[in-house]
């Protein structure tokens, strides 16, 4: 069953707006499907809507959910709070 979707803050859909139109290149953290922490960095292509959810898409990777990302270039995300519930440590990720 998939979780439902938690709209973000104007001010990081905006954020992140900026970045995709100067084609920035972004480090990202989330948890993966697996409940792993992953990281991926390229050039952010586009932030777009499907299905009533907010997608980041940035070069060569899976588009991303929004309320799913933890931190971008070292500031907090939406889903920063998670890394205490899931009891994790993420020094690179500040």
């Amino acid at each position: 069953m998939k979780d439902q979707y938690i709209p973000v803050s104007c001010d990081f859909h905006d954020e992140l707006i900026l970045l995709a139109n100067r084609k920035e290149t972004v480090k990202i953290f989330v948890f993966n499907d697996k409940g792993t922490l992953d990281s991926l960095s390229g050039v952010v292509e586009d932030v777009y809507t499907k299905n009533g959810e907010e997608f980041l898409r940035v070069e060569k990777n899976m588009p991303i959910r929004l309320d799913k990302i933890i931190t971008f270039n070292g500031k907090p995300g939406p889903d920063y709070d998670s890394l205490e519930k899931m009891d994790q440590d993420c020094h690179e990720c500040k």
